[in-house]
C-alpha cells in the first residue's frame, strides 16, 4: 500500500474517531437532560400521591377509571350511574347512560332507561328525541311502542303532569334535605336531587308549623292533611318505618285515592322496598280508578325502579366488530438517510442511493370478538390483514396477517391480561418473517386518578429463507421486553402517561445485532369538544452487544428521540348525514425522529406526516340466535 494510502485512511480513522467522541458527547448531554427530567417528574407524581386521599374499596370499584378502560362494560356503567346519581351528580350519571345508549344502539332497554331518566330530569327536548330515536328502530315491540307513545302524551299534558309529579315528591322535599340514616339508602335517580328539585319549585301544601302527636293520630285518622303532616315529622326526624305506616294507613282508608297510593310508591323507591314497591305498581294498574296519565307515571317509577335496583338487559354472548382503516403517510427521509448524506459501506465511505422523500399507503381490516364472564372477566379474539406500499421505494411492500388472542380479568383493582400475538409479514421484495409473541398486561388503580400499569411480553422471530436470501435465517431472533407505567387522570378531558421499557434482543448469529434498550416516553392527551389531541416525546437509548466489524470496531451506541403529535375527529360531527352514529374517524399525525449515534450511518433526522380513516361496525347483530 502506497504512503498516500495509508496517511489517507489515517485521516480516515481520525476523522471518524473525532465524529464518534463528539457524537457520544451529544448523546450523553441529552442523556443526562432527559434523566433529569424524568426524576423531575416522578418527583412530582410522588407529591401528587401523596396528597390524594385513598378511598373506600366501594368507591374503588366505581370509578371514572374503570369506566374509561371498560367503556363497553353495561354493568359497571350502570353501577357507575346509579352511583352518580345517588351522589346528585346527574350530569355525570345521564352521561354514562347516553354513552352506553351509542355503544348498543340497538339496545332498546338502555333508550327506555334513558328515556325515564329525561323524563324525571325534565330533559324534554333530549327527551323527544330518543322517543322519536325508539319509534324507528326496528327492535322495537309494539310493546315497547305501545308504552314509549303514552310516555310521549303526557309531554302534551304538562300541567296536569306537574300536578300529579308534586303529589309523587312533595312529601320528600324536606325529607330528602334533613334525614341522614333515610339519604345513605337511597339511589334515587333524578327527582331526588336537590338541583333537579328546585328547579321544579315542588309547593308543598302540608308543611306544619307545629309538630302532631299520635294522639291526635288517633283521634283524627282519617284527616288526610293530619296524616301527611305527621308522616313528614317521622321523616325529617329520621324515623322512616313510622312515616311509612302513616302513608299506608292513609292508603288503606282511602283504597281508590290513586294518588296517595303513588306516594307510597316513591316512599318505597327511596327506601329500597323493591318487593312492596312492585306489589303496588301491580295494584295501581289493576285499580280502576287510575288515569291514563297515571298509569304512565307508575311505568316511569317502575322503568326507574328497575335501571336503580334490577341488573341491566344483558349483552349478547359474543360482541363482534369490525374495523376498516386507511392511512397515507408522507416522510422525507424514508430511508434514514444521514445528515451528511454518508454512510460505511463494506469498510468504504459512500453517498446514499436511496429515495429520501416518499410516500407509503396502507390499508387494514380486522374483525374483534369479545365474550363476558361475569362483570369482570372477558376473552377477546382479533384476526387481521393489512398491505402496505411504498411508491418509490421497496422496503416498506408487504402484506401482513395477525391474530391476537386475550383474556382480562379482574382481582380488587388489579387487572390481568394474558395474550398471544401471532403475525405473518410477506414482504414483496425480501424474506417472509412470522413472529409469535406471547406475555401478559396488567394495571392496578390508586384512588381515582391514579392507575399503574406493568408488562412482559416474549417475542419469537423466524424468517423463511429463500434462494434469493440464503443466509435470513442469521438474522432469527427472540426479544424479551419488560415495561412499567403511570396514568394520572386530572379530569374526564385532561390525562397524563408516562412508562419505561426495557428490551433485550439476541440474534441467531450475531454480527453486530444483539442489543439491549431502554424506552422513556411522556404523553399528555385531551378529549376536548372539539376534537381528541395528544402529544408525546419518547427517548430510546440501544446498546449493541458486539461490534459490526463491516462498519466499525467500535460496539454501536444510539440515541433517538421522537416528538409527535395526532388530532382525531369523528367525521359525525361535522356531517351527521354521513356519519350519525359517529363510527367514522378521522386522524392527522406529524412526527420527527432525531437519531444520534457513534456510527455515521446511524445519524439522521425525519419528519412524518400521516392522515388516516377508520370506520367501525357492530356485527353483534348479524351472529346473534
Amino acid at each position: 500500500m502506497s504512503i498516500s494510502k495509508k496517511k489517507s485512511n489515517l485521516k480516515r480513522k481520525r476523522s471518524n474517531h473525532k465524529r464518534n467522541k463528539s457524537n457520544q458527547k451529544r448523546v450523553k448531554t441529552n442523556s443526562i437532560g432527559i434523566l433529569f427530567a424524568f426524576i423531575a417528574f416522578i418527583s412530582l407524581f410522588v407529591e401528587i400521591t401523596k396528597s390524594v386521599p385513598v378511598l373506600s374499596e366501594e368507591e374503588k370499584l366505581i370509578t371514572q377509571n374503570q369506566i374509561l378502560e371498560n367503556p363497553n362494560d353495561i354493568k359497571l356503567n350502570y353501577k357507575y350511574a346509579r352511583q352518580q346519581f345517588a351522589a346528585k351528580n346527574i350530569d355525570e350519571g345521564i352521561k354514562t347512560i347516553e354513552k352506553l345508549a351509542q355503544i348498543y344502539p340497538n339496545n332498546i332497554q338502555i333508550k327506555l332507561d334513558l328515556l325515564a331518566i329525561y323524563k324525571e330530569a325534565n330533559l324534554e327536548e333530549k327527551a323527544l328525541a330518543i322517543i322519536d330515536e325508539i319509534k324507528k328502530n326496528e327492535n322495537t315491540t309494539e310493546n315497547n311502542l305501545k308504552f314509549v307513545e303514552k310516555f310521549e302524551s303526557t309531554f302534551k299534558n304538562e300541567e296536569e303532569s306537574k300536578t300529579l309529579l308534586s303529589h309523587m315528591t312533595g312529601i320528600f322535599k324536606h325529607q330528602v334535605k334533613s334525614s341522614p340514616s333515610l339519604l345513605a339508602n337511597m339511589e334515587e335517580i333524578g327527582k331526588i336531587s336537590e338541583s333537579i328539585l328546585k328547579n321544579r319549585s315542588i309547593k308543598n301544601e302540608y308543611v306544619a308549623k307545629k309538630n302532631v302527636t299520635w294522639s291526635q293520630i288517633l283521634q283524627n285518622p282519617k284527616d288526610m292533611k293530619l296524616n301527611y303532616q305527621f308522616a313528614r315529622q317521622q321523616f325529617k326526624a329520621g324515623h322512616v318505618k313510622e312515616g311509612i305506616s302513616a302513608i299506608k294507613r292513609m292508603s288503606k282508608i282511602y283504597p281508590d285515592n290513586i294518588k296517595i297510593k303513588l306516594d307510597l310508591l316513591g316512599v318505597y323507591k327511596q327506601t329500597d322496598m323493591k318487593k312492596e314497591a312492585f306489589a303496588l305498581i301491580k295494584e295501581i294498574k289493576q285499580n280502576q280508578n287510575t288515569t291514563d296519565i297515571q298509569l304512565d307515571f307508575v311505568k316511569q317509577i317502575e322503568s326507574s325502579f328497575n335501571f336503580i335496583h334490577s341488573e341491566p338487559v344483558a349483552p349478547p354472548e359474543w360482541m363482534i366488530s369490525a374495523l376498516i382503516s386507511y392511512g397515507y403517510n408522507q416522510d422525507n427521509n424514508v430511508s434514514s438517510v444521514t445528515k451528511d448524506n454518508k454512510q460505511i459501506s463494506n469498510n468504504e465511505v459512500i453517498s446514499f442511493a436511496d429515495p429520501k422523500f416518499d410516500n407509503t399507503s396502507t390499508k387494514n381490516i380486522g374483525v374483534t370478538a369479545f365474550k363476558f364472564f361475569g362483570e369482570k372477566s372477558s376473552f377477546m379474539i382479533n384476526a387481521n390483514l393489512g398491505n402496505s406500499d411504498q411508491h418509490q421505494g421497496t422496503s416498506g411492500d408487504y402484506d401482513n396477517y395477525g391474530m391476537v388472542f386475550s383474556m382480562d380479568t379482574y382481582l380488587g383493582d388489579f387487572n390481568f391480561a394474558p395474550f398471544l400475538m401471532m403475525s405473518k409479514y410477506e414482504n414483496k421484495y425480501s424474506a417472509e418473517m412470522l413472529s409469535n409473541l406471547v406475555g401478559i398486561n396488567g394495571s392496578f388503580l390508586k384512588g381515582e386518578r391514579h392507575k399503574f400499569s406493568y408488562g412482559y411480553s416474549l417475542t419469537d422471530t423466524k424468517y423463511n429463507q429463500n434462494s434469493s436470501y440464503d443466509a435470513i435465517r442469521d438474522f432469527n431472533s427472540t426479544t424479551d421486553s419488560f415495561s412499567l407505567g403511570y396514568n394520572f387522570y386530572k379530569n374526564d378531558k385532561i390525562s397524563f402517561t408516562t412508562g419505561l421499557t426495557y428490551a433485550d434482543s439476541d440474534v441467531l448469529v450475531d454480527a453486530g445485532n444483539d442489543y439491549s434498550s431502554y424506552d422513556i416516553d411522556l404523553r399528555a392527551n385531551f378529549s376536548l369538544p372539539w376534537a381528541y389531541f395528544s402529544i408525546g416525546e419518547s427517548l430510546t437509548f440501544t446498546d449493541y452487544k458486539n461490534a459490526d466489524t463491516s462498519l466499525s470496531t467500535n460496539k454501536r451506541s444510539d440515541t433517538v428521540n421522537t416528538v409527535d403529535l395526532s388530532i382525531s375527529k369523528a367525521l359525525g360531527d361535522f356531517i351527521t348525514s354521513l356519519d350519525p352514529n359517529k363510527n367514522l374517524v378521522m386522524n392527522l399525525a406529524f412526527e420527527r425522529t432525531f437519531s444520534e449515534s457513534n456510527i455515521m450511518n446511524y445519524d439522521y433526522i425525519s419528519d412524518a406526516v400521516s392522515f388516516g380513516l377508520s370506520k367501525s361496525f357492530d356485527l353483534s347483530k348479524m351472529f346473534a340466535k
